[in-house]
């Protein structure tokens, strides 16, 4: 594919994918951190040693000069073809977020393997989309793993220049004709490359210099959640172990045409927090006029408040408190390969692709490469709240929202999550890379009664029997909206409220709520309560100061979401501010819930 360059969409993710440039000047050998029992896609590519070691194709070349100008000139004789090959590639979405296309892409992929000279591609059926294991056998004495993804993140077609799933072949300046579609760069385009290396090099009549052991899965986009029942199965495991390391094809090449090759890669938590009024009880419910922002609070500004404490002041260093306590640093031997990086890579040319013209702290090109591959981040991807159209628009939002990643790097484990400060609530992913979730949770039971929500892709009823019987509250399976998840942990947090014994008394200025004894004086006078007024006063005082909507009223005092008469709860809020004697003791949040008002 000598003169094709591949591109993800129309932010012009810039970064060539030539496949006989990938073999000609891949020449740095790194040494192999080989790969003994590997159980989710992290674990699997920490295994990655680099091509370089294992196609060693400069020292294959130079034995054998005539060979490579052979599959060079088979490039390019193939080129018209490698091209075609990627846009079928690309037309047949396979969206694992949307379900969309998933079983056509597996057959596809495995279609390619076969005509590239696979021997057989086998479909690995899974709880969630299947994956793929083949093996090329060249009768080397080595051999190499190749890992491989045949999903491609969602793409609406008014983000992009060129429809995402057509491939089109589109003139970009500078560059020439490009490949515009959704997984030209995001992994068909390099992974397509690679297949048309091996075709070339079959048509020549000529071997690999390794074998290769293939794995694929389709679910990389969200999270690989099932990926280690793909390299868990016995066949799949006892022909990785034969590997010296694993290979993933990406878009490694620079503009400049020189190749970087990573050896591995770092784990990523996505989050999305929101600040709204209606739940926050302050602030408006909805978008009203910013004149109003004299005297309210404003949850955009909540949000970015919030925002700040996961940071330090110039955003560049997380701050959440154990986050990055057990981060292991890099080693002699990986500074070393960094300050060669930094020495043989154009630094010019990697601040003109992401179009930036200083690293944080103003470092050293080589000091930017340590950062870039030893530092777990907190980043925000969007923040969204208002109105964001042209011109302006005088609101006060009643709503703001963020969405973070956050990125992991060795020894950032579920070992050193349990020994984390006590927090209310645990939201659990059961595929966690150095444990299995379902110990962790039983781990986490054992210590205390802390509210565990398992977030899992295992579907399957025998699985969320286990998770529930282990110890969670509850369960949800991926993928789910941000909606329903934070129902779920509102059901939750009011049972775990709800089971908790009542402590203490909470005073506000002469009156006071046992929460043993079940009374209620005013000075010294006790005030007689029915049982539901009790109940309600009771379940404000647990949350005094803060606002408990009608619903959660209904749940925690009627244990319903309907009371029949819709005016239930303000009856007996009524009621209790007239036997208490302060109306304003029990504060109305309109349109939210009620609030016991604490002592200024």
């Amino acid at each position: 594919m000598a003169s094709s360059f591949h591109f993800e969409d129309s932010r012009d993710e810039r970064v060539k994918n030539r496949a006989e440039e990938k073999c000609a000047t891949t020449t740095n050998e790194t040494p192999s951190a080989g790969l003994s029992s590997p159980t989710d896609r992290r674990a699997f590519l920490q295994g990655a040693a680099a091509a370089a070691a294992a196609l060693a194709m400069p020292r294959w070349a130079q034995a054998h000069p005539g060979n490579m100008d052979a599959i060079l000139a088979e490039i390019e004789k193939r080129h018209d073809e490698s091209v075609k090959r990627l846009q079928d590639w690309i037309r047949q979405p396979s969206i694992a977020a949307e379900n969309r296309g998933m079983n056509e892409g597996c057959e596809l992929t495995m279609r390619m393997l076969r005509e590239a000279g696979f021997q057989q591609a086998v479909k690995v059926p899974t709880d969630g989309q299947p994956g793929i294991f083949t093996t090329l056998d060249a009768g080397a004495p080595r051999t190499l793993g190749l890992y491989y993804m045949y999903d491609v993140k969602q793409a609406d077609p008014a983000e992009w220049s060129s429809p995402p799933f057509e491939a089109a072949l589109v003139d970009k300046p500078g560059l020439g004709k490009v490949v515009m579609g959704r997984g030209a760069v995001n992994q068909k385009g390099p992974e397509a490359s690679f297949l048309a290396a091996l075709h070339a090099i079959h048509g020549t009549g000529k071997k690999l210099p390794v074998n290769l052991v293939f794995v694929a899965e389709g679910e990389e986009e969200i999270g690989s959640p099932h990926f280690p029942q793909i390299v868990r199965r016995p066949e799949v495991m006892a022909a990785l172990k034969n590997c010296l390391g694993i290979f993933m094809p990406s878009a490694s090449q620079g503009l400049d045409g020189e190749v970087t090759m990573t050896l591995g890669a770092k784990g990523v938590i996505e989050c999305e927090l929101v600040s709204s009024g209606e739940r926050w009880g302050r602030g408006p419910r909805k978008d009203v006029h910013s004149s109003n922002k004299a005297r309210l609070d404003s949850p955009a500004w909540h949000l970015v408040e919030a925002l700040a404490t996961l940071v330090s002041p110039d955003g560049n260093d997380p701050a959440i408190e154990g986050f990055a306590d057990k981060v292991r640093p890099i080693s002699e031997a990986e500074k070393k390969m960094i300050a060669e990086a930094a020495r043989r890579l154009s630094e010019t040319e990697a601040k003109k692709l992401l179009g930036v013209e200083h690293w944080v702290h103003d470092v050293s090109w080589r000091e930017a490469l340590e950062l870039l591959m030893s530092r777990p981040t907190v980043n925000i991807e969007g923040l969204v709240g208002g109105y964001t159209g042209t011109g302006g628009k005088t609101i006060l939002p009643g709503k703001a929202v963020a969405k973070l990643d956050l990125r992991l790097v060795p020894d950032m484990t579920a070992a050193e999550a349990l020994a984390a400060p006590p927090v209310d609530l645990v939201l659990l992913d059961l595929g966690l890379p150095d444990r299995d979730g379902i110990e962790v949770c039983r781990e986490l039971r054992r210590r205390g009664d802390v509210a565990i929500i398992a977030v899992t892709a295992r579907a399957q009823e025998r699985d969320r029997i286990a998770g529930l019987r282990t110890g969670a509250d509850d369960y949800v399976v991926k993928p789910f909206g941000m909606a329903e998840l934070q129902a779920r942990i509102d059901a939750v947090m009011r049972r775990a409220a709800r089971s908790v014994p009542n402590r203490g008394r909470v005073t506000v200025e002469d009156v006071t709520v046992d929460l043993d004894a079940h009374r209620v004086t005013v000075g010294d006078r006790e005030i007689p309560l029915t049982r539901k007024e009790y109940d309600l006063l009771a379940a404000l005082a647990r949350r005094a100061g803060t606002v408990v909507t009608r619903d959660e009223l209904l749940a925690d005092v009627w244990q319903t979401t309907w009371a029949g008469n819709p005016h239930t709860v303000e009856v007996h809020v009524a009621a209790l501010r007239a036997k208490l004697g302060d109306p304003g003791l029990v504060q109305t949040v309109r349109g939210v819930g009620y609030r016991l008002r604490v002592d200024r």
